[in-house]
């Protein structure tokens, strides 16, 4: 391929079929195919691979983010054990080599560590970099505690207002908010309440939601 030549998109068949090999590589089991883990899953193949299909998917909450794109990142919600950081964590394997793609994840909890690990100026110039630099995954959305370094502040709100008003892709994945077990509106509300409205705005303006469904899929992926 030649220089600053866009890449080839992948299709959907291809992507799906790359998929249950390196689900397997990593997790050491078979994908298990069900209409509920094909529902989590076939949103995201056909995000990845640009195909219109994307936008007639069930679990894509359409009657809550009314302009879903292929522009706008993914923000994946639904219970605990059920595939969403897993599922992030073999397209982010299978896109290593792919720039269109590529991201990198993160946890929360992690983020908030790095935080307080900033002693000086030159830390958090190069943690700053580290958060606006390219496509990511935020995981665990909401999991993560307040940080302490010089006072206690919610360090993903900067992040998040930021790389939204820069156009950078953001994915992100939480669970349900405690107390609004299947309900992802009120779930978005409860991230309203600790994050603040800019936020909130930005969810409905940056990212296509995905809802997770079924039961938990921990006791069939090796540790």
């Amino acid at each position: 391929m030649k220089p600053n030549q866009p890449e080839p998109p992948i299709s959907a068949k291809a992507l799906f079929k790359y998929f249950l090999q390196e689900f397997k590589r990593m997790h050491g089991v078979d994908f298990i195919q069900n209409p509920e883990t094909m529902g989590n899953l076939l949103p995201l193949i056909y995000y990845f691979a640009k195909d219109k299909r994307f936008f007639e998917c069930q679990n894509l909450r359409t009657d809550i983010i009314k302009y879903p794109s292929f522009d706008k990142g993914l923000f994946i919600m639904g219970n605990y054990g059920i595939g969403k950081t897993n599922y992030l964590k073999v397209f982010e394997e299978m896109f290593k080599k792919y720039y269109p793609h590529r991201f990198k994840i993160i946890s929360t909890k992690d983020i908030v560590r790095e935080y307080e690990c900033c002693q000086t100026p030159n830390d958090k110039d190069y943690y700053y970099k580290k958060m606006y630099g390219g496509k990511l995954a935020l995981d665990d959305t909401g999991s993560e505690r307040k940080a302490n370094n010089f006072g206690s502040n919610e360090t993903l709100i900067e992040i998040l207002e930021t790389r939204c008003d820069r156009g950078l892709i953001t994915h992100l994945t939480s669970n349900y908010a405690e107390g609004c077990e299947y309900d992802v509106a009120e779930s978005l509300l409860a991230m309203n309440i600790r994050y603040g409205g800019r936020v909130y705005d930005r969810i409905f303006e940056n990212f296509n939601i995905i809802e997770f469904k079924g039961k938990s899929m921990r006791g069939n992926i090796k540790r």
